[in-house]
């Protein structure tokens, strides 16, 4: 009997223990449905991105919804407002008074305004000291947008017969495009030098209106040859852009040297200098 028991002890000590049975419950089968999932989301995310990537490369090409066709001729604001609604309503904007210094005045027969500015001259007294010699010192109210830019200038003291300014003046304060085109017979670097050889009260009579969008900034894919003369300088320095428009930023009127021009003010021992 011992020697029986021995012999199955033997034969179960030779078998060893059983293998493992492979799993083949829920949780296997839950796998590939995962890894299906987490590609099927990686490829979802892909094709996202990619798209997305080919939307602003388009956007890029066409970086505004063209409702009309504009051009270099096209002078009128409200029109260059149906591209541009949002820079249009800032433009008229500029017609309000933003910084609280709008003075109402009586109008008359040499001076129609219904409001100027709070004087320059009457608030800062050395003024009249730094610019003597000047129309500066003279006549110097604060600036307003550029709705009023042509009239503000039309009606200063500093543009009075009696201080002989010269039409240069005129560039920084109007809508030159039109008034370079009509001078120059389409040619805006010859309406340019036929407007500076003027004098003031000569030039005012060709323009139309005060600073338009035509003498805002321009695409960016536009060269400095594509803006009016007398600012190229300050596209060609003035590099920045400005949201998905691309655009330049305004350059300054004025440019180094020409400091004699009237439209801002220069103290005299800086013009010594020179």
């Amino acid at each position: 009997m011992s020697t029986e028991a021995t012999e199955t002890t033997g034969e179960t000590e030779a078998e060893g223990p059983e293998e493992p049975t492979a799993r083949t419950g829920p949780r296997r089968r839950w796998v590939p449905i995962a890894v299906l999932i987490v590609v099927a989301m990686a490829s979802a995310a892909l094709t996202w991105l990619l798209i997305t990537i080919f939307e602003h490369k388009q956007e890029a090409k066409s970086p505004f919804a063209q409702t009309v066709q504009l051009t270099d001729t096209t002078y009128d604001p409200a029109v260059w407002g149906e591209n541009f609604p949002i820079e249009y309503e800032q433009y008229k904007k500029t017609a309000e008074d933003t910084d609280g210094d709008f003075v109402k005045v009586d109008p008359t027969a040499d001076d129609p305004r219904e409001y100027h500015t709070i004087s320059r001259i009457d608030s800062e007294t050395r003024a009249q000291k730094m610019w003597r010699g000047y129309a500066f010192a003279v006549d110097y109210d604060e600036p307003r947008g550029h709705e009023w830019a042509l009239q503000d200038q039309r009606y200063t003291e500093r543009t009075a017969a009696r201080f002989k300014q010269p039409g240069t003046c005129l560039n920084c304060h109007a809508s030159m495009p039109q008034v370079y085109d009509e001078l120059g017979d389409g040619d805006r670097q010859a309406g340019f030098d036929a407007l500076n050889a003027m004098s003031y009260d000569d030039a005012y009579e060709h323009a139309s209106s005060s600073i338009a969008c035509i003498r805002l900034p321009r695409p960016a894919d536009h060269g400095a040859e594509d803006h009016p003369p007398g600012i190229h300088g300050g596209h060609q320095t003035g590099q920045g852009r400005r949201g998905h428009r691309r655009l330049r930023r305004q350059p300054g009127c004025h440019q180094p040297g020409d400091a004699h021009l009237c439209v801002r003010p220069v103290p005299r021992r800086v013009l010594l200098r020179r």
